[in-house]
């Protein structure tokens, strides 16, 4: 157990990782290494489900979640920027240069940088079980050298998700750097629904025309990387991480806690993805006892208790607010992809499937390292009274034996 939390804390630090492209390109406080990861999850859980050739949706969005792991240790930079001299160019002039980069250039700085980032994964995953660390670094490969269908897919979805981005923080301006995007995904992308979708981004930020449901969908779903986790916001904590933070943390832990059930990984990780979707619209309320109210109280997360008639009428108001809150969020979208949403999030929500408790379960054990975390880092942020009401919602015994070591290692 010491070494699955030293290895999620240490993945934990791509939060604090900001996306050195956009840095580069002058963005004050840009998204992180784990917020593009989150949102690239969806990209390709959204549209590997009509890719050609066909592919393995589940195993791509395992890659999507695996292929930025070794910024970590490495800086976030591509070949491309690596060729870039650290002189203050403009962006527009460090996009053209990456334009003129010949091929011989790239291969070398490509073979460079595989060969560093390889080195990270093995030092990351050095402590996993044998099958969960060939998984997570088979699934890095696959994206670092294109050699599966889900690979490419993935590779290709990462420069859509990424040019989206850059339209989203300059807009279509004339003289905008996002020429710099545009370029390398007409070099990039060949698959037909991708290829689609870029059309659509085309008609809404260039000709005005409405967003196709999927492409408001992913600027919904973009509004996760900024917005923070309201249980954390409420108790004063200062700089929380972002709901789509905790949703990628809650992914990552699901996929190394879970490796080796029986209960179907790949859904797991699916209910970890959505779990939150709903706090876009409808914010779960905070139950606060007298002493809560009053200033008095010390713990974080505390809640009176409540008879469980009472804990069931309030359970049962949330759960109709979350519903109605990806309702509207998936509003648009094909049936068959809403519809696999809503059901991984109801198993989660109500705990009526294997894979739905387990995640559940996740949650707040990833909420509960966050709370830790928090407390080293603001004064007066406490942890006294979590613990007990951690015991009521976690009892599969290799998520208590977790819990119990995370109490040793952070706790007095």
């Amino acid at each position: 157990m010491k070494e699955i939390i030293k290895t999620l804390q240490t993945i934990d630090k791509l939060k604090n990782k900001p996306r050195y492209g956009w840095v580069l390109c002058g963005i004050k406080d840009p998204e992180s290494v784990t917020q593009h990861s989150f949102r690239l999850a969806i990209v390709t859980w959204l549209f590997g489900r009509n890719a050609l050739p066909k592919i393995n949706v589940d195993r791509a969005i395992k890659i999507a979640l695996a292929h930025e792991l070794p910024k970590v240790r490495e800086m976030d930079i591509s070949s491309d920027w690596n060729i870039l001299p650290k002189n203050g160019q403009s962006c527009i002039k460090i996009l053209r240069k990456i334009s003129g980069t010949t091929v011989a250039e790239k291969t070398k700085k490509e073979a460079e940088q595989l060969a560093r980032e390889k080195k990270v994964m093995d030092d990351l995953l050095a402590g996993l079980k044998a099958g969960v660390r060939r998984d997570i670094n088979a699934c890095w490969l696959e994206y670092k050298l294109m050699s599966t269908r889900e690979g490419r897919f993935v590779r290709q979805a990462d420069k859509v998700e990424t040019l989206l981005q850059a339209l989203e923080y300059w807009g279509a301006k004339g003289a905008s750097p996002v020429i710099g995007w545009w370029e390398r995904v007409d070099t990039m992308v060949d698959d037909p629904v991708l290829l689609e979708f870029i059309k659509n981004i085309n008609q809404f930020f260039y000709d005005g025309l409405p967003a196709v449901p999927e492409l408001a969908f992913l600027l919904e779903i973009g509004k996760m990387k900024r917005k923070p986790c309201r249980e954390f916001v409420s108790r004063g904590a200062k700089d929380p991480e972002t709901v789509a933070e905790h949703a990628y943390s809650v992914a990552m832990a699901t996929w190394l806690l879970g490796s080796g059930k029986h209960f179907g990984l790949d859904k797991a990780i699916k209910g970890a993805l959505v779990y939150e979707m709903c706090n876009l619209y409808a914010c779960k309320a905070v139950i606060r006892c007298e002493q809560c109210v009053k200033g008095g109280c010390a713990g974080v997360f505390h809640k009176p208790r409540f008879l469980k008639r009472e804990k069931e009428r309030i359970f049962a108001r949330e759960y109709k607010k979350e519903l109605q809150a990806l309702k509207k969020l998936t509003l648009g979208l094909p049936s068959e992809f809403s519809g696999e949403l809503i059901k991984f999030w109801d198993q989660c929500k109500r705990q009526i499937s294997f894979a739905g408790t387990f995640v559940n379960q996740v949650f707040w054990l990833t909420t509960y390292m966050e709370a830790l975390q928090l407390s080293k880092e603001n004064r007066g942020f406490s942890t006294a009274k979590l613990y007990d009401q951690m015991r009521q919602y976690i009892y599969d015994p290799a998520l208590v034996e977790f819990l119990e070591t995370i109490e040793k290692k952070f706790l007095p």
